[in-house]
């Protein structure tokens, strides 16, 4: 049903050029519909594209999984954007962590975990289904490689928002909170680090030049952000939108804390290395 509707509206030859597939190498083309979806006229392929936010092009990185070309989703209010590969996006994995709609799991079961993907093509096709949080799973290698810090409060993960060039801020995979980081900090980047008792990443953190928090000037060190409570308590808590909360229906209790305070995330409480 679904390539039959994409050929019989001639999809082809109103899309535009957007991002590459990366099975066929070809252009994929942005139909801007409602509702949005991707389409290669060569193969007659067709990626929905989430529901509820805005998709554009990102710096033409490639999907570490499929090779698909990343775009940027942008959702929320405030807005929070999160990278998108339209591949992984429609052929989630078990291995990857719950589902995003829903937060259920596939079946284990091969010919029942392809009707279930298709069921969820439909629902997205037909509108029926939005996303209104990271559209990738938190298990999905991409998304791991930017994972600075659990989010115990939504059961997801904060990640580092790479697009931010000045203002830096970590943002929640499962709800609409976002960490802002201090504005004396000149540069910061995630490391292939790992915190293996957290599964997240540590970060190279660089302040500007006499403004370091730390007694003997240190300008560059690398940390946990889970466990470093002088970065912490440095930065401030935005809460946002509530929508996602309500869209996902039990995946864990809400946040409880108005907007723009400035607590750390949990941690252990060990300063810089």
């Amino acid at each position: 049903d679904v390539l039959f509707s994409s050929s019989f509206s001639k999809l082809a030859e109103v899309g535009k050029p957007f991002t590459r597939c990366g099975l066929s190498r070809r252009y994929l083309q942005l139909i801007e519909g409602p509702p949005a979806r991707l389409y290669n006229k060569y193969t007659e392929s067709v990626y929905p594209l989430p529901v509820g936010g805005s998709v554009k092009q990102w710096n033409e990185s490639r999907c570490p999984t499929c090779s698909f070309e990343l775009s940027l989703y942008t959702v929320g209010s405030p807005p929070v954007v999160y990278p998108l590969c339209p591949y992984c996006f429609n052929n989630p994995r078990n291995e990857w962590g719950p589902l995003i709609d829903g937060g259920k799991s596939l079946s284990k079961d091969k010919v029942d975990a392809e009707d279930e993907k298709k069921e969820m093509k439909h629902q997205r096709i037909g509108g029926r289904s939005m996303t209104l949080e990271c559209p990738l799973q938190d298990g999905h290698p991409l998304i791991e490689s930017l994972t600075v810090s659990p989010d115990p409060d939504s059961g997801g993960v904060f990640i580092f928002q790479s697009t931010s060039k000045s203002k830096f801020k970590l943002v929640s995979t499962r709800a609409p909170t976002t960490i802002h980081l201090p504005q004396c900090i000149e540069k910061f980047a995630v490391t292939s680090e790992k915190e293996e008792s957290l599964n997240c990443y540590k970060v190279k953190v660089t302040f500007k030049d006499g403004e370091s928090p730390f007694d003997d000037g240190t300008k560059t060190y690398t940390t946990c952000f889970a466990e470093d409570l002088t970065l912490q308590k440095m930065s401030r808590i935005f809460t946002g939108s509530d929508r996602q909360k309500v869209q996902r229906g039990g995946r864990g209790g809400g946040r409880g804390r108005g907007s723009g305070r400035g607590r750390g995330r949990g941690g252990r409480g060990r300063g810089r290395r």
